[in-house]
């Protein structure tokens, strides 16, 4: 269930305030047939929110594909990718 819009916007509130990190986790961010998708978080403040996305879900389960969306501050700390043919999961 999705966050309701004040309570979206306490938490990027309290990222700031704190320096803090927010993770979005958003697999399922497409799957919205009943009502309108909500908009991600990371669109609200981009360098308090990590994005992971996916499209496992829709695409193929056995690809595995999925990505990070970071603030520019964790681009030099994050690992780097690991190459698709290691047969690794995160």
């Amino acid at each position: 269930m999705p966050m309701s819009p004040p309570r979206r916007t306490e938490l990027i509130r309290w990222a700031r305030k704190r320096g803090a990190y927010v993770v979005e986790d958003d697999y399922d961010g497409e799957f919205r047939y009943d009502r309108q998708p909500v908009g991600a978080l990371q669109q609200m403040d981009p360098e308090h929110v990590v994005y992971a996305g996916t499209v496992s879900k829709s695409l193929a389960p056995g690809l595995r594909l999925g990505w990070l969306a970071c603030p520019r501050s964790l681009m030099g700390i994050w690992p780097p990718p690991r190459p698709p043919w290691t047969g690794e999961t995160a």
